[in-house]
């Protein structure tokens, strides 16, 4: 799961906190979940001391992107794939176990 928010709008970031509820409430929570920051080339509004708290609250990757300039969206894409990966793999050795 990606959910994405808008580094310069204080507002969207306010608003994960809903979406967290919502992947609780649907039993959603359960899959790999990374929070991507959008639209670092601009100026960033989002207090990096709020992510990073959201962040220990929530246990998820985090990063931050730009769909102008490219950056920071395979890094993102990438760990979100190696992470699934990941997930199955474990769940396969468990049910050898």
């Amino acid at each position: 799961m990606v959910l994405c928010y808008n580094l310069n709008d204080p507002t969207s970031f306010g608003n994960l906190n809903y979406w967290f509820d919502e992947l609780v409430k649907y039993k959603v929570d359960r899959v790999n979940t990374v929070l991507v920051g959008c639209k670092k080339d601009l100026d960033i509004e989002v207090p990096t001391d709020a992510i990073l708290e959201f962040l220990k609250e929530r246990a998820v990757l985090h990063f931050e992107t730009s769909a102008k300039t490219g950056e920071g969206i395979e890094e993102a894409m990438r760990t979100l794939v190696n992470e699934c990966a990941r997930r199955k793999l474990d769940l396969l050795n468990e049910s050898y176990e």
